[in-house]
């Protein structure tokens, strides 16, 4: 659920992987709601990130006491899938 949730939000929002391996659920949500702005601050444009209807169903799938950040083989096999 973790890696599929992450891999939502990075297609939607159009997150780098550098970007994307840095995030943790405790960063995106506030309680039992997703944020509708992430803090996570972009390295290339320094905005943060908007999140979709579609990340935040994912995201919400998601369990919400994981702190795990995914690794970059982890996001590297999933593109290639």
């Amino acid at each position: 659920m973790r890696a599929r949730a992450l891999f939502d939000l990075a297609i939607d929002s159009k997150l780098r992987g550098c970007d994307l391996v840095k995030i943790k659920i405790g960063t995106l949500v506030t309680g039992p709601e997703i944020r509708t702005r992430a803090i996570v601050i972009l390295q290339k444009t320094g905005r943060p990130v908007q999140l979709t209807a579609d990340a935040r169903e994912s995201l919400l799938a998601w369990p919400v006491g994981s702190t795990i950040p995914i690794e970059h083989r982890q996001y590297a096999r999933l593109v290639d899938k």
